[in-house]
């Protein structure tokens, strides 16, 4: 008898716990899920938002620079030289680090890939925030972004080449059908 209500008492507090991790995880997640929810309606209210059905282009590539953007619901494309190169999600932000380079052109082109919802970032506030910034962070930041922009360049020229290669490849499906039609 004793052994049983020692195998219960074991049983209950093992169910206890698991409960009570259980309930710290589940409360976690909601903590982290009303942040989210009180960030996003502070953002919300800052900046303006727009829709972009499937398929609408945000901007170009070579475009003037402009405004930032954060995703609030749906995808968008990253494209150079018409090259995928990354598909943004919910809560990104792009459009924004030709600011810090300083560079008066836009790197990649944008399009929603389907119905997106953004926040728009104008340019002024980004330049506030960065001109009100302590400067020894604004060193970080530029620094780290450099090293980005050296990856770019990189990026620029990969994507230079898989266009040869792509051009190469139909020049050889040219050159095949013209075999075989002869």
């Amino acid at each position: 008898m004793k052994y049983l209500n020692k195998l219960t008492f074991k049983q209950k507090t093992l169910k206890y716990f698991y409960f009570y991790d259980v309930t710290i995880v589940v409360t976690k997640k909601v903590k982290n899920i009303m942040l989210d929810i009180i960030q996003n309606e502070k953002l919300n209210n800052t900046f303006s938002q727009r829709i972009l059905e499937k398929n609408e282009l945000l901007f170009r590539q070579g475009d003037l620079i402009g405004d930032g953007y954060i995703i609030n619901s749906g995808e968008i494309m990253l494209e150079r030289n018409n090259i995928k190169i990354e598909t943004l999600g919910k809560g990104e932000v792009f459009g924004i680090f030709n600011l810090f380079f300083e560079n008066k052109i836009r790197f990649f082109s944008a399009h929603a890939l389907i119905k997106t919802e953004i926040l728009i970032i104008p340019q002024k506030h980004i330049k506030k925030i960065l001109d009100n910034s302590d400067p020894f962070v604004t060193h970080i930041f530029r620094n780290w972004l450099n090293l980005t922009g050296r990856f770019m360049i990189d990026l620029n020229k990969e994507v230079k080449l898989k266009e040869k290669v792509s051009k190469l490849s139909k020049l050889e499906e040219l050159h095949k059908k013209m075999k075989m039609s002869a």
